[in-house]
């Protein structure tokens, strides 16, 4: 009997257009073209594509042609699978990938064309898949010696540098040719995606009762909110949320890039200027649905060498603290921490110690955050004398509801300020519980000229056991010294 030919059958099934795994090997057969537009596709998962972000970082991204993820190869005179990869939006190249491999190296784009080896490995695990290794790194072109290449963090959505090899999938990507459909648009559709529109002053457009459109200092819970309808092909409604009316009587505007990250709306007359601004920033607001469910955004954390070691929140009235003590030399990036939490009662002044590995470079600063009314934003910020070691107190608002909710220290390089502002450096979230009073209050040792007396009316000098005693006519939980 004849052996049956798997690779012809396969071979048969896409003539037939049927989907085969060994259909999906032959896309990748050819080199890139200098004349196409592709889409990277990360080995692992190939929902997820290496995509530019605002800041000029390389992370991965579900498809969406609202973000920087079409990229050209441009070829490299004299040099053999070499390229330069370039983004079709920004018009950067990817930098280099010779850094020391780890969570710190994030691969950046840059103005300046940075050649990379692109090419199969017939060797490694991800057979048919590519990897990038800029020709700046030892053993660019010999995968068998694992040169350094891109690759996704295992704990972020970073790109970063590690070794390729046979045996690091992760450090291989697939290449979907596409047409560039890459679509400047800042901001999400529809009514349930409300935006403050800033100035480069930090001002926020409102509307007023008859229609004037002024520039006004506001905050996140009064700012008024404004969405986006498509107009087909012809761009964008920006319409105001409290009343349905569309901006100038109904014009629509397409986007393009403005000064210092911001953005324009422009149609055939021009681009859309109010009172002398015409650069614009887009702040995601949150929905009344988000606002009643306590829906926290997740900032974007770029980590450094910054740890956060140990975190205490303490009210002495309540015996409950907060106690934080990292693992495996500290916390860095986001921390959402919940398995402890400080119970606090209203009008309390509470402590707060801190500790880090490190004290973070020049121009660092320090920010303590809190959602005392329970709607997902931090509507209070106090900012921290930045240190090792940080002690700080607070004061529950009287008027504080009782139950759950979050506070936030953030630790940043990069001058914002606003508590869900993207990060260079850390952020811890934890948890406060605001409860009511109790007769029974808690100090940390019985002072010595206190009259205590155990619940058997016997008169102690210090307590033999932690537990509860009438401590100056009070029931009071004391601790053994």
């Amino acid at each position: 009997m004849k052996h049956f030919s798997l690779r012809l059958f396969a071979l048969f099934l896409c003539l037939l257009g049927l989907p085969t795994g060994a259909g999906r090997l032959f896309a990748q057969a050819a080199n890139p073209a200098p004349d196409k537009v592709y889409r990277i596709a990360w080995h692992n998962n190939r929902a997820l594509f290496i995509t530019e972000n605002d800041e000029g970082a390389l992370v991965v991204s579900e498809r969406n042609n609202a973000l920087k993820q079409f990229w050209t190869f441009i070829p490299v005179s004299g040099q053999p699978d070499t390229y330069y990869v370039r983004n079709t939006a920004s018009k950067r190249y990817i930098a280099s990938c010779n850094l020391t491999p780890g969570g710190a190296s994030r691969i950046r784009t840059t103005p300046t064309p940075t050649p990379y080896h692109v090419a199969r490995n017939p060797q490694a695990k991800a057979a048919g898949a590519w990897y990038f290794s800029s020709t700046d790194c030892d053993n660019f072109d010999k995968p068998a010696l694992s040169p350094r290449g891109l690759n996704k963090d295992g704990a972020s959505s970073n790109v970063i540098t590690w070794p390729a090899g046979n045996n690091n999938v992760g450090s291989y990507w697939w290449l979907e040719a596409t047409d560039d459909r890459y679509e400047l648009r800042p901001f999400s559709l529809g009514s349930q995606a409300p935006y403050a529109v800033v100035n480069a002053d930090g001002k926020t457009l409102r509307q007023q009762a008859d229609g004037r459109l002024v520039w006004s200092e506001s905050t996140k819970v009064d700012a008024d909110a404004w969405y986006f309808e498509r107009q087909g092909a012809a761009g964008y409604h920006m319409v105001h949320a409290a009343d349905g009316r569309t901006l100038n009587a109904g014009a629509t505007y397409t986007v393009e890039e403005g000064a210092n990250g911001a953005y324009r709306l422009v149609n055939a007359a021009g681009a859309l200027t109010i009172d002398g601004y015409s650069d614009f920033r887009f702040r995601v607001l949150r929905s009344a649905l988000a606002r009643r469910l306590q829906i926290y955004d997740l900032p974007c954390v770029a980590a450094d060498a910054t740890r956060l070691l140990s975190l205490r929140v303490i009210d002495d009235k309540t015996g409950q603290p907060l106690k934080f003590d990292a693992q495996n030399g500290g916390a860095q990036g986001y921390t959402l921490f919940t398995r402890s939490r400080a119970a606090v009662t209203r009008g309390d002044t509470v402590a707060l110690e801190a500790k880090l590995n490190r004290l973070p470079a020049a121009g660092a600063a320090a920010f303590l955050y809190f959602d005392w009314d329970h709607d997902g934003i931090f509507e209070v910020v106090r900012p921290l004398n930045l240190s090792t070691a940080m002690q700080s107190t607070f004061v529950v608002p009287k008027d504080a509801p009782l139950g759950s909710s979050r506070m936030r220290l953030r630790i940043t390089l990069n001058g914002l300020t606003d508590a869900d502002d993207e990060t260079a450096g850390l952020v811890f979230d934890g948890v406060l519980n605001v409860v009511e009073p109790t007769a029974v209050s808690a100090v940390r040792v019985a002072p010595r000229a206190a009259a205590t007396y155990d619940l058997a009316g016997r008169r102690v000098t210090q307590p033999a056991a932690t537990g509860l005693y009438i401590h100056n006519g009070n029931p009071t939980i004391l601790q053994r010294p």
